[in-house]
């Protein structure tokens, strides 16, 4: 099975987590409301990815970013035998201003209704950002 190195960003604010409605031309998972998210580039750490998807997808720039953990996922891509692994970041520390470069449009979902949330390594990673650091 191939795998797929890949990042996904976690932003909070005001008891909300920012998601994303991927673009109906994208080839994995078009339409769906996701944790924005990016591959992994040749010789790129994950922080180094993570901080360079944030300002491609949201023109943010990162002052701070702390592990959540890393999760394996197949969703979308069992039929190929592909799989990607996902390390999710907490945003913790940004700035800029929000703009919306890679999906059709940003929401806010709350922490307690994340069945908006289609992927369950999406519902995971909130549930274990929670446990490390949500006070």
């Amino acid at each position: 099975m191939r795998i797929s190195e890949c990042v996904v960003f976690l932003i909070v604010r005001d008891g909300c987590v920012l998601v994303e409605r991927r673009k109906l031309s994208k080839l994995l998972l078009p339409g769906v409301i996701a944790i924005p998210g990016g591959g992994i580039e040749a010789d790129e750490t994950p922080l180094a990815a993570t901080r360079r998807e944030v300002f491609e997808e949201l023109n943010l720039v990162v002052a701070d970013a702390q592990p959540i953990c890393t999760l394996l996922d197949r969703t979308g891509l069992e039929e190929i035998g592909e799989a990607r692994r996902l390390h999710y970041f907490w945003i913790s520390e940004w700035s800029g201003e929000f703009q919306v470069h890679e999906a059709d449009e940003i929401l806010w979902v709350r922490l307690d209704e994340l069945a908006q949330l289609i992927l369950h390594v999406d519902r995971l990673a909130i549930t274990e950002y929670l446990r490390l650091y949500h006070h």
